[in-house]
C-alpha cells in the first residue's frame, strides 16, 4: 500500500530542489515530465496516453522518463501528489486569517477549490474523474489524502459548530459526508464543461454548510436531541368502558 511518504516522494518536484548539477538536470528533467503528465492526462485522460507521448511532450527520449519513473501509473501518482499539495495548501492559506463568521471560512476554503479546478480544467479532470478509474495504488493513495482532508475539516466542526458531538452526531462521518458533497458537486461542475458560473456553484454548495451552521453553529442552539418517547396505550372508548364494567 503506498503511503504518504512514498507519496511526497513521488511529489518532491513540487519543491526547489537544491544540490549537485547533475542532480539539479535530473530534477529539471522530473519537472518537464509531471508537466507533461498534467497535460496529457488532464487533456487526454489517463488510458488514451503512452510513454512516447509524455516524453515527446516534455521534449526528453524514454531513457529519462525510465530515470525517473517506473511506469504512467507512478508518474499520474507524482501528478496527483502535486495538485493535492498545491490545492492543499491554497486552502490552509485561504483558512490563515481567523474570522468567527462560520459563513465566511466555509466559503474561503470552497471558492480556493472550485477556482482551482476551473482556473486549470486539466487538475480537476486529474483530481476528480482519471484518478478514480485507474488502480489499486491512486485509491490507497486517494483515501489517504481524503483522511487528511477528514483530518482539516473535523478541525473546522469542532471551531464552528461545538454543539454537533453533545446532539449525538459523529463528527468523522460528518466530515467525510462533508467532503463528499465538495467533490460530488465540484466532479459534477467538471464533467459540464463549467456551465454553471463559479457564483452558483458556490452559493448552492455553501447551502449545506449554512443548514449545518443554522443548526449547529453555537452550543446550545439549533435542533434539540431526537429524544425516544414511549408509546401511549390505545385510549379505550367510553362504551368499552361501559361494558367492561357491565358485562
Amino acid at each position: 500500500m503506498a503511503s504518504m511518504v512514498e507519496l511526497k516522494k513521488a511529489t518532491a518536484s513540487c519543491r526547489n530542489f537544491r544540490g549537485l548539477a547533475p542532480e539539479a538536470r535530473r530534477q529539471q528533467r522530473r519537472d518537464r515530465l509531471i508537466e507533461a503528465g498534467i497535460e496529457a492526462f488532464g487533456t487526454r485522460g489517463f488510458y488514451s496516453v503512452t510513454v512516447r507521448e509524455i516524453c515527446a511532450e516534455a521534449h526528453l527520449t524514454e531513457r529519462y522518463f525510465y530515470e525517473s519513473f517506473r511506469s504512467l501509473e507512478d508518474l499520474f501518482t507524482a501528478v496527483f501528489g502535486c495538485v493535492n499539495i498545491e490545492l492543499r495548501q491554497a486552502t490552509l492559506d485561504a483558512l490563515a486569517t481567523p474570522t468567527g463568521d462560520p459563513v465566511a471560512v466555509a466559503e474561503a476554503a470552497l471558492r480556493v477549490f472550485f477556482k482551482y479546478v476551473r482556473d486549470d480544467p486539466r487538475r480537476g479532470r486529474v483530481l476528480l474523474i482519471e484518478s478514480a478509474n485507474i488502480g489499486y495504488t491512486i485509491n490507497q493513495l486517494t483515501n489517504e489524502i481524503t483522511r487528511d482532508y477528514m483530518e482539516l475539516v473535523r478541525g473546522f466542526i469542532n471551531t464552528l459548530f461545538p454543539s454537533v458531538e453533545p446532539r449525538g452526531l459523529n463528527p468523522d462521518l460528518l466530515s467525510a459526508g462533508l467532503i463528499g458533497a465538495n467533490v460530488r458537486i465540484a466532479t459534477t461542475w467538471v464533467q459540464e464543461g463549467f456551465q454553471t458560473s463559479l457564483e452558483n456553484v458556490l452559493f448552492t454548495t455553501l447551502a449545506i454548510y449554512r443548514a449545518m451552521i443554522t443548526q449547529y453553529g453555537r452550543a446550545g442552539s439549533g435542533m434539540p436531541r431526537p429524544v425516544v418517547e414511549k408509546a401511549e396505550p390505545p385510549a379505550t372508548s367510553t362504551s368499552t368502558r361501559r361494558r367492561t364494567r357491565n358485562p
